[in-house]
């Protein structure tokens, strides 16, 4: 389970699904998740609600993927979209044109992408990518 920015309103529920890690690693069977919160400080309100990245959450997923089992398949959890995505509403929309930061991807999101081997090389869009051996 990773956070997203509705957990970090009130009583900052989100700040205990991670344990005040940023990115975090488990083996379930043949999986290995790589959970990564993308929320931020500013994720206080119900209006700031983009993610953020920065470069040492970046370095911290590389040693996390670093660290998978050989034959494991490897997915990586998180809330906000690294890639743009098509607008689903009228207000989305009007956001995206607007450049407001709630309805964009994540300024390091492509080079979240990128990090992640399986995906370098795949033409989809997906989180959660198998990692080549």
């Amino acid at each position: 389970m990773v956070p997203g920015n509705h957990d970090r309103i009130g009583e900052d529920a989100g700040a205990g699904i991670m344990h005040g890690r940023r990115v975090d690693a488990a083996l379930h069977g043949e999986l290995y998740l790589v959970s990564l919160d993308s929320t931020a400080p500013h994720n206080r309100s119900a209006f700031r609600s983009h993610g953020e990245l920065c470069d040492p959450v970046l370095a911290q997923l590389d040693a996390a993927l670093d660290a998978a089992p050989k034959n494991a398949l490897v997915a990586v959890a998180l809330h906000h979209h690294p890639l743009p995505q098509a607008e689903e509403s009228i207000g989305e929309w009007f956001a995206t044109r607007l450049g407001w930061p709630h309805a964009l991807e994540l300024k390091l999101g492509a080079e979240l992408v990128a990090r992640v081997p399986a995906a370098a090389s795949c033409s989809c869009t997906a989180t959660a990518t198998s990692r080549c051996s």
